[in-house]
């Protein structure tokens, strides 16, 4: 049997990407992991345990608040994309790089273009609707 037919109860959707963005994020600004112990099973149970992990040099509120907020035990409470997009952190950083940058490409929509998200999702799952478009 499978690991993935094993474990029915498990699914991926957004929010695990999310997760996964918040472990990146921490992993860059401290330099290394941020649940890893010596063991898988002690790793697994700092996982599971919901505490955030310590940031091992010192990063600013907004920084700290970015990660821990992609951590988020519960997956439905974790923030979508876009709510990333608008923490100040994120918000500080762009405007930085978008006010230099003469591309318009650079800087954050004003709004989702959900059409296009939903379509490249459902290109990426297989799901797309076979019509061809004008």
């Amino acid at each position: 049997m499978s690991f993935v037919q094993e474990r029915l109860d498990l699914a991926y959707n957004m929010a695990v990407d999310i997760w996964a963005l918040g472990v990146v994020g921490y992993e860059l600004l401290n330099g290394c992991p941020p649940f890893t112990c010596h063991d898988k099973k002690e790793t697994e149970k700092r996982i599971q345990s919901g505490l955030m992990p310590e940031f091992v040099v010192e990063v600013s509120d907004s920084a700290r608040e970015f990660v821990y907020s992609c951590l988020t035990g519960d997956a439905e409470q974790r923030p979508t994309a876009w709510a990333l997009l608008r923490q100040p952190w994120i918000k500080v950083n762009t405007h930085t790089y978008a006010s230099s940058s003469t591309s318009r490409a650079a800087r954050l929509p004003t709004q989702p273009q959900l059409g296009s998200i939903q379509e490249a999702h459902e290109r990426a799952s297989g799901n797309a609707a076979r019509t061809s478009k004008p």
